[in-house]
């Protein structure tokens, strides 16, 4: 893979760098948290793994439902 290529993927995996992807930069992309969550996530058999993803998929539910609830608190407050 040549260095425009590698700044393509980048772009579209978004996580990454092009010389992670080159193996020329040593820095892995994830936090050790991030890293951790990976790890225990392949550890799991099949079913882990379906729960671990609807926690994920509920929690950000969760995050969007708090971040409209304080939109429309700052539209009411405008309003008055």
């Amino acid at each position: 893979m040549g260095l425009e290529e590698a700044h393509e993927l980048s772009v579209a995996l978004g996580t990454v760098t092009p010389t992670y992807l080159l193996c020329l930069d040593d820095k892995d992309p994830l936090s050790p948290q991030e890293r951790q969550l990976v790890d225990y996530f392949r550890q799991t058999d099949e079913r882990g793994k379906e729960t671990i993803l609807k926690l994920a998929i509920g929690e950000l539910d969760f995050g969007e439902g708090e971040r409209q609830e304080g939109e429309e608190d700052a539209s009411e407050a405008s309003a008055v």
